[in-house]
């Protein structure tokens, strides 16, 4: 159930983010490294990734609550 957005580098290792503030979860894999590979990465982290995306939502409900803005939608997932 989770949407990556991913990019293949030039690198060495496979990076995963959360991106504040709506939790965005963004993959940066090695040009090698194959989708399933990617997306078995990803499952393994599925729990610590929700846990990253509640703690964002929660800081956001504070700010909302103490007259912060929220930034736009992020743009439509890329098919990696």
């Amino acid at each position: 159930g989770l949407q990556l957005h991913g990019t293949r580098k030039r690198i060495k290792n496979l990076y995963l983010r959360i991106k504040p503030p709506l939790g965005t979860v963004e993959v940066s894999a090695p040009m090698r490294m194959s989708q399933r590979q990617i997306i078995g990465f990803a499952h393994e982290r599925h729990s610590w990734i929700v846990q990253q995306q509640r703690r964002m939502a929660e800081a956001r409900r504070m700010s909302l609550r103490q007259g912060g803005t929220v930034a736009p939608p992020p743009p439509a997932p890329l098919k990696i």
